[in-house]
């Protein structure tokens, strides 16, 4: 593996957000312990057309760093930047469309900057004679139309869209996708995701990737540096032995997040729940029984602010009959349906009479 391929650092200040700095030094080390000399960043380096830059390179001067290459596309939140912005020499921005070889003998990159207010497939067009099929890797920055339903949630809107027939079109052996945030991967798309969350909504490992362009080699590696966002919505239902089905439950959910001791331990979770408890004291206990030590974001604690208390057998009989219908509920227009826990607060607050 040659180049290392990461995006959306969203860089201002260390002393503003130490967490993205910090998986930007682990992204460093681990390309100085595997030999990998070239980093490519697909769009959103910094997070403001501010230009902040001395920080990014006061890091780059290290003796361990000054070795590196760092080759820099602009996103949509620094589109402004240019080779000028920076003093250092092993920094090369790509602030026009280019194709480039990163290893000799190796497929070439070529780099398509953000532009408002255009689309990628309009943009290739004119550089369609340098394209051999199955040739080249695109590197861009914007929204795969034809991959995540919604894939920036924080930035709604279309950000210089690429669709599945401008692909098809074109036919790069990869692409390399910035802007969604959000760790994607089909046949050829690949969206490397924020190796920092940028919020908490940006839940589950956050990681990078290894290329080896002579071979066409892939290598995701995930960041072992700063918070693991993870977020989780529970029902506790009105029935004998509610607790324990709920630790297990619990148990399941953080087993299958498939995270390492060390990772467990870097997590902040955002636990709600919703239903009906006799005991809400109780329920407090069981939670942080099964969490078993993980570390819950906000501080305040799990949200069961949505957990109603009752303690009447008949209503209990009522609400689990009520869940086990709605649960087999079946919508034909999906996309309008509700989500099950909307429907299942839904069913118990009708029973209950909660507002």
């Amino acid at each position: 593996m040659t180049v290392a391929l990461t995006a959306d650092l969203h860089l201002t200040t260390r002393a503003e957000h130490p967490a993205r700095f910090d998986a930007l030094e682990d992204i460093l080390d681990r390309m100085c312990g595997a030999g990998v000399e070239t980093l490519v960043i697909a769009g959103d380096l910094f997070d403001r057309d501010r230009r902040d830059v001395h920080e990014f390179e006061a890091l780059l001067k290290r003796p361990a760093y000054r070795g590196l290459h760092i080759v820099v596309l602009p996103g949509n939140h620094d589109a402004l930047l240019t080779q000028s912005s920076f003093a250092l020499a092993n920094v090369l921005v790509m602030d026009s469309p280019r194709m480039v070889y990163l290893e000799e003998g190796g497929l070439p990159f070529f780099f398509l900057p953000y532009a408002a207010g255009e689309s990628a497939g309009a943009r290739l067009v004119p550089y369609r004679d340098q394209f051999k099929p199955d040739g080249w890797y695109l590197v861009t920055h914007g929204d795969f139309t034809s991959g995540l339903a919604a894939p920036n949630p924080c930035e709604p809107g279309v950000y210089m869209p690429l669709t599945r027939a401008d692909v098809a079109a074109f036919q790069p052996a990869r692409v390399f996708l910035g802007h969604t945030h959000v760790p994607y991967q089909s046949e050829r798309v690949i969206s490397p995701g924020s190796p920092a969350a940028v919020d908490p909504s940006e839940t589950g490992r956050r990681g990078f990737w290894l290329i080896d362009p002579v071979k066409d080699l892939l290598e995701q590696r995930f960041v072992s540096r700063g918070p693991i966002y993870m977020k989780e919505d529970f029902l506790v239902v009105p029935a004998a032995g509610s607790l324990d089905m709920l630790k297990a439950e619990i148990a399941r959910r953080v087993e299958g997040w498939g995270l390492s001791i060390e990772e467990l331990e870097r997590v902040l979770l955002r636990a709600s729940f919703t239903g009906c408890a006799a005991d809400r004291s109780a329920l407090r206990g069981a939670v942080y029984e099964a969490l078993n030590g993980i570390e819950l974001y906000p501080d305040t604690g799990p949200d069961f602010s949505h957990v109603i208390a009752g303690d009447d057998p008949a209503l209990a009989s009522a609400a689990m009959l009520a869940l086990q219908k709605a649960a087999a509920l079946g919508f034909t227009e999906t996309n309008a349906a509700p989500a099950a826990e909307d429907i299942n607060r839904a069913v118990l607050r009708l029973i209950y009479g909660a507002d």
